[in-house]
């Protein structure tokens, strides 16, 4: 089937060409001038009478007739589909016999040369901005831009010209920094230090480069710890691409979005394999010639706060909304070293609020055994406030609130609370409200004010301006679309109320946009306070002026309508999930009730570990309930729950040095976490080389060891007869694979080695009578830890085992 349409003319016609004309390559459809003397030569058309414009004529009819007839039969089109393909077809043959409107080149070698070169020079330059951009970001965060090397100087670094200097060095600990915080985040930088050199190491020993997913206790550094690791990158002359899968991540790290980069569709219909085929499709598109040249010269991808698939992630946090855990690919198992924060720098002045996020974060068996809700409802009872309903007092629009829903009543409920809030408090303020119309659908009718009810919810859940704004001294608010000198979902902050008449009129107001790094607040916010249009300047803010949104129109039944309004909307209210890697200086309300309470672990996690000090969490609802409720969602877990908990245990290196109890290093026992059939486990796909132990299933006493760079293609040869002359007798097929060493940083004369060590240990215990395949399995692993004795903490090997060991 083709996906290949009349709606991308260019590659229609040669997608046509190819299929039903006479071609022998692809290079002859170049050969030509033009698009229909290509035509004429695939035989598609006559070579004759190419100036008669009648029978140019009677020639775009047969080829649309032959289009329809082997063309569109394999393509999956829908009826109405069909119809405007068909008209498509026919304009496009008119165009391309009688206007000669699509030639395939038709400039002189020089200038097409010229042009090329420029387009070199286009994508070239567009890697320096982005870079620029990603410095200014990283430089804004740093606290001690003297011990790093300067912008410049990064700027004109090279692969052959790398910055020499040393990032764990130029770390200085923080003014809100332990000095455990401080060691912990020397040491990952040092791993991260430790991949860019490997990678760019170009003579000498070199070996396969494993990525860094850097992870832990919110608040511990983990973005700017990558940050760091990522101006190094940079300054080693690598392409280094930052994204995020929410936009306002990315915009503070100076990245692009995950979903733009890849050219990927937000789609609930599609299956994966679909919507890989569609970004492939779109990213060879002219339009998105930057983003394919990004993924195609790109040495370091930085992928931040993406719950369970990120570079730095936290696993208790909001992970995969559809399918299994990131932390389930056998590739983190082949081609990433974890390192793992522990202390937290945003809570470092709140023990208390510490223990409840380490007890949010607890393995759910482990809190049902210890019987810990008692203490829980302690800790959690007189640290945390709580109040009865959002319109409470004391739930002024200072307060940040969260929903574990997107709730469309939502935005006006803070209007309404809080400008009572501020009527009884005597501050100045104006609630801006928006101007709704409709008109019959497909229509040239006048708009007329929206009297429709349907149409008025539509506009409220479609559009992303609200139905009321609550403009004051102090207000923020995230910016609905890009402006001139701000972007969508940047933070803007409201200095000075507009006037009545400016916003009767909906005349620009100005404003001031947040530089989108740090956290969405400035200091001396949580008390009230209205800095100085100097200090705002001072601390880089920009400002702005902020105009009614452009018309966008939503279409109901047989209505269509529009809102006129600011491109803006509040930032004080959203989602549990939205404020997933923020730090909230200020109070914050959430809400839990029966109507609107979490329902994930991951939401708990999220939603206590945004603000600094527990005294700024104010819980909206029945004290008893929520505080059980939290304790239920925290203690549930899922079919998955122990296996991610053992390959993190297993798997991470602690950055403070401390070992967890009961891990054992870089070892999963597959046969004991695995929550189904053992046959059901996903084989290693990556290449990184392998030594296995292979176990007969009809004859579990007959075992072989053997060496490969791919598993999962060693194990079908060898159950096919085709693997090797020992394991070759049907009668001992088919075959188990019982444990295997993960040896990327081995050769094949390397894995050979340790093979041959594994046999003769294995023959050896067999004529001792110790023939149970655990002792054999055993065999493997003690290879394994000695070879991990010699060498760094990012090059151990790693052991898996399907079977269980001998007691």
């Amino acid at each position: 089937m083709s996906s290949i349409t009349p709606r991308t003319p260019s590659d229609f016609l040669l997608h046509c060409m190819l299929m039903i004309g006479e071609v022998s390559t692809e290079l002859d459809l170049r050969c030509t001038g033009s698009m229909k003397q290509t035509l004429a030569q695939t035989k598609l058309i006559p070579n004759e009478d190419l100036d008669d414009e009648e029978c140019l004529k009677k020639y775009s009819i047969h080829l649309v007739k032959r289009v329809i007839r082997e063309v569109f039969p394999f393509q999956a089109i829908t009826m109405r589909a069909m119809q405007e393909y068909i008209i498509k077809c026919k304009r496009l043959f008119d165009s391309v016999l009688l206007e000669d409107a699509i030639p395939l080149t038709e400039l002189p070698p020089c200038l097409l040369t010229d042009l090329l070169d420029e387009k070199d020079a286009k994508l070239r330059e567009a890697w320096r901005k982005k870079r620029s951009g990603q410095l200014d970001m990283i430089y804004a965060q740093i606290s001690n831009p003297e011990d790093f090397p300067s912008k410049e100087e990064v700027m004109n670094a090279t692969k052959t010209n790398p910055v020499q200097w040393d990032p764990v060095s130029a770390m200085m600990m923080g003014r809100d920094q332990t000095q455990e915080s401080h060691n912990e985040q020397r040491v990952a930088i040092g791993f991260g230090k430790r991949a860019v050199d490997k990678y760019c190491r170009q003579l000498g020993v070199t070996s396969r480069t494993k990525g860094v997913l850097t992870h832990g206790t919110p608040g511990a550094g983990k973005t700017y710890v990558s940050l760091i690791e990522v101006l190094y990158g940079i300054s080693q002359g690598l392409r280094v691409m930052t994204a995020a899968l929410m936009a306002f991540r990315s915009q503070c790290i100076g990245g692009v979005h995950l979903h733009k980069l890849f050219c990927l569709e937000v789609s609930k219909s599609n299956n994966i394999i679909r919507l890989a085929e569609l970004a492939l499709e779109k990213l060879h598109r002219k339009s998105n010639m930057e983003m394919l040249h990004y993924l195609m010269t790109v040495d370091v991808l930085f992928l931040d706060e993406v719950g369970q698939l990120s570079c730095t992630f936290d696993h208790a946090q909001q992970g995969a909304i559809e399918g299994t855990p990131f932390l389930l690919s056998s590739l983190i198992q082949t081609d990433f070293n974890l390192i793992r924060l522990q202390h937290s720098v945003r809570a470092h002045n709140d023990t208390v609020l510490q223990e409840i996020q380490r007890i949010s974060r607890m393995n759910p068996d482990e809190l049902v055994n210890n019987e810990g809700l008692e203490s829980f409802k302690q800790l959690v009872g007189d640290a945390f406030h709580f109040v009865d309903t959002m319109s409470d007092p004391q739930i002024g629009p200072e307060h940040q609130r969260m929903y574990a829903k997107r709730r469309n009543a939502a935005a006006e409920d803070y209007v309404t609370t809080s400008a009572a809030n501020l009527a009884t408090r005597n501050i100045r303020h104006r609630v801006v409200k928006s101007e709704d119309y409709q008109r019959t659908a497909h229509s040239n009718a006048t708009f007329r004010t929206a009297t429709d009810g349907n149409l008025i919810s539509a506009l409220d859940k479609y559009l992303r301006e609200p139905k009321r704004l609550l403009f004051y001294e102090g207000a923020m608010f995230e910016s609905t679309v890009n402006g001139d000198n701000y972007s969508y979902s940047q933070v803007l902050f409201m200095r000075e109320v507009p006037s009545a008449e400016d916003i009767a009129a909906f005349s620009d107001i100005t404003l001031w946009a947040k530089p989108p790094s740090g956290t969405a607040n400035f200091a001396g916010m949580e008390n009230g306070q209205i800095p100085t249009e100097e200090e705002l300047l001072e601390w880089n803010w920009t400002k702005v002026k902020v105009r009614v949104t452009r018309e966008r129109l939503v279409k109901t039944n047989y209505l269509e309508g529009g809102r006129k309004q600011y491109s803006l909307r509040h930032t004080c209210s959203s989602t549990i999930n939205r404020t997933m890697g923020s730090t909230i200086v200020g109070p914050v309300a959430i809400e839990m009730t029966e109507e609107c309470t979490p329902w994930e672990k991951g939401q708990i996690v999220v939603m206590i570990s945004r603000t600094t000090l527990a005294e700024h969490i104010w819980i909206v609802g029945n004290k008893r309930f929520a505080i059980n409720k939290m304790w239920q969602i925290i203690c549930r877990k899922s079919q998955w729950s122990d296996m991610m908990e053992t390959i993190l245990r297993n798997l991470s290196t602690n950055a403070d040095g401390v070992a967890d109890p009961g891990a054992e290093p870089d070892y999963i026992p597959m046969n004991e976490v695995f929550p189904y059939r053992m046959c059901d486990v996903q084989l290693p796909t990556s290449t990184a080389g392998y030594v296995y132990l292979l176990v007969s299933v009809p004859h579990p006493t007959f075992t072989y060891v053997g060496q490969t760079e791919h598993l999962g293609r060693r194990l079908n040869q060898h159950n096919s007869g085709r693997g090797s002359n020992t394991t070759a007798p049907s009668m001992y097929m088919p075959y188990h694979v019982a444990a295997y060493v993960i040896t990327p940083n081995l050769d094949e004369g390397q894995r050979m080695s340790m093979e041959r060590r594994w046999q003769q240990r294995n023959q050896n215990a067999l004529r001792q009578g110790n023939a149970d395949i655990g002792n054999l399995v055993d065999m493997g692993r003690e290879l394994m830890s000695e070879y991990n004795q010699l060498v760094h903490a990012d090059e151990h090997l790693r052991f898996v085992s399907h079977i269980e060991r001998a007691l």
